[in-house]
């Protein structure tokens, strides 16, 4: 095994990797890296170990915030309920849970092509404040972007 990697794997690729959502000809290739490259295997531990804690954290409505399609692909795998609101820059959504739901999605889907970070504000009407003001810097890009917020439909 290698120490020191000279063409690291990227965080979305291990963490696709990691949560099934590979392409299967990725695999191949993906597998023969991490064999051999323990800074790049490391960081596949370190990364599905982070994502496990994550999904615990929602679970019990513990928090909210971004979330990466993998882990939401993930999520929706392993039997969670996603309602999901999708909405355009500037659109505002009232979203709810309903009977049966774990968990509620707004999904942002836009252009993000030289964009460098999103800044999303989410509030709680049934108190009145804002529950976020969040400001994610490369959470997306290109011009088919994706940004989910997500909370739990017992929080």
């Amino acid at each position: 095994m290698t120490a020191r990697c000279d063409a690291p794997i990227r965080d979305d690729a291990l963490l696709d990797y990691g949560c099934g959502d590979a392409q299967a000809d990725a695999n191949h290739h993906m597998e023969e890296h991490l064999f051999a490259c323990s800074e790049c295997a490391g960081r596949l531990e370190r990364l599905t170990s982070v994502a496990g804690a994550i999904v615990a954290l929602a679970r019990r409505g513990r928090i909210s915030g971004i979330i990466s399609r993998p882990l939401l692909n993930r999520l929706q795998r392993d039997g969670v309920n996603v309602r999901v609101f999708s909405l355009t820059p500037g659109e505002t959504v009232p979203c709810a849970a309903f009977p049966g739901d774990d968990l509620v999605v707004a999904a942002l889907r836009a252009d993000f092509s030289g964009i460098s970070a999103v800044k999303l504000s989410v509030s709680q009407a049934a108190q009145g404040s804002i529950a976020g003001n969040h400001r994610y810097p490369g959470a997306c890009t290109g011009p088919r972007g994706l940004v989910c917020h997500a909370w739990f439909a017992s929080a």
